[in-house]
């Protein structure tokens, strides 16, 4: 019989587009939807019965499983509820989980999934069950939740905090990091809304520790039949994705940056990012420091999904935010979700008048984007095709929308203008695809 999980990502990219893999019928109506790598696409994501999906949302409190009052059986009493409903309420769709953060990470020595935060009395069960069920009421509320097992800096292996889970002959994990990792796994996976992650800021341990990560990835992949994408976050050592880049079992980079960029600079390293990845993986911008809050961050919001990138945002801790900034998470996703922008790449140097940023599916399908958009803008495009459009406007402030028809041809420097609507503000997005050839 075949199994789902004997695929890997590599063999996903032969399937039918959105079909789910399995060839056992009775399997697959068990099987909710799940976030998947877009088969035709492989540098996006998307649902597993064909939805779209774009992910822009908070990309912390690291500590969200450890936050509040810790009763006595481990688990906590806080605000972990609240703040999801708060992320959903206002139509942003993704969180950000760490589970380890003890034993050399940023938490306390409690912070884990352990009885007494120790490994060697076992797993925690009480905890485990708290995260499945916010896990569940994640998924309940729309919420694509990444799971990373550890925090950056864990101890895994060697340190005067460690377990001691050296990496075993054939690479294969210490038995009770093994055990640990598959319990999650098999309570986890029955999960649509979730994206794996081995280790938080995973270069933040050296080359050496490069083996383990990729052993552990391994792991998941082989224990979860519902094949969740799996991401590794590099970044605090250099750009290079080199070490995960061809791992059949690595299906997204989360790039950190612990620089303070500017909107212009995230989209012009994002478009490195994405050119780089040579739909071998998805790319996504998870732990840009020094991101802000209000304009700038909804601009660098913007910069980041018109590279070709997804959007987790580090320092927006949820209830350090204001509900326009995870609105304006939404008015992102919500856009790219609303049009076909699977296959478009990146494109700014047909950028003309207005115009800020471009993605395109050239001869076809067009974004574009204005930052400062005079009141009668117009955004103009080089060398597309003249014909009949449908147009979508977005007003990147207040959400507010526009959509038409409308026939473009390009002057005699074969730019095609469109003008922005009147009512619109200075930031705007539009989608232009072609109906007809003129």
């Amino acid at each position: 019989m075949f199994q789902p999980n004997n695929l890997t990502r590599r063999s996903l990219l032969t399937l039918p587009a959105y079909t789910l893999p399995c060839g056992n019928l009775a399997w697959a109506k068990k099987t909710k939807r799940y976030i998947t790598i877009d088969s035709h696409n492989p540098r996006w994501l998307r649902w597993s019965d064909g939805t779209p999906f774009f992910m822009c949302g908070p990309g912390d409190p690291e500590s969200f499983l450890f936050r509040g009052e810790r009763q006595k059986n481990g688990i906590y009493k806080g605000d972990q509820i609240e703040m999801m409903e708060k992320v959903a309420r206002a139509g942003a769709n993704c969180l950000w989980w760490v589970g380890m953060r003890s034993h050399g990470g940023d938490g306390g020595p409690l912070e884990n999934m352990f009885i007494d935060g120790d490994p060697n009395k076992g797993l925690n069960h009480a905890v485990l069950d708290q995260w499945e069920e916010w896990l569940g009421i994640a998924e309940k509320l729309g919420l694509v939740v990444s799971f990373f097992f550890y925090d950056d800096e864990v101890q895994v292996e060697v340190g005067p905090q460690s377990p001691g889970w050296l990496l075993q002959v054939n690479n294969q994990l210490h038995p009770q990091e093994a055990e640990m990792v598959a319990e999650i796994v098999k309570r986890f996976s029955k999960y649509g809304n979730l994206i794996w992650g081995a280790m938080e800021v995973a270069d933040k341990r050296g080359k050496r520790f490069v083996p383990h990560l990729k052993a552990m990835s391994k792991f998941i992949r082989d224990n979860d039949p519902y094949l969740h994408p799996i991401a590794m976050s590099v970044g605090y050592a250099g750009d290079s994705f080199a070490d995960y880049a061809n791992d059949p079992n690595i299906d997204m980079y989360n790039i950190m940056k612990l620089e303070r960029l500017s909107a212009d600079e995230i989209n012009q390293r994002g478009l490195g990012y994405f050119a780089a990845a040579e739909d071998r993986y998805v790319c996504n911008f998870a732990e840009t420091h020094g991101y802000g809050k209000g304009d700038i961050a909804r601009q660098k919001n913007w910069a980041t999904a018109m590279s070709g990138c997804y959007v987790q945002v580090h320092g927006h801790h949820i209830f350090n935010n204001s509900e326009q900034d995870l609105i304006d998470c939404a008015l992102v996703s919500s856009f790219f979700e609303s049009v076909d922008f699977y296959g478009m790449v990146p494109n700014n140097r047909i950028a003309k008048n207005e115009t800020k940023y471009v993605m395109e599916d050239s001869g076809k399908r067009y974004i574009v984007y204005s930052r400062n958009a005079s009141e009668d803008g117009v955004m103009g495009l080089w060398q597309i095709p003249d014909g009949e459009y449908s147009v979508v406007w977005l007003d990147c402030i207040n959400g507010k929308k526009k959509k038409y028809n409308k026939t473009l041809k390009a002057n005699n420097k074969k730019i095609t203008q469109l003008k922005k609507p009147k009512d619109f503000g200075p930031e705007v997005a539009a989608y232009l695809a072609l109906r007809n050839n003129a």
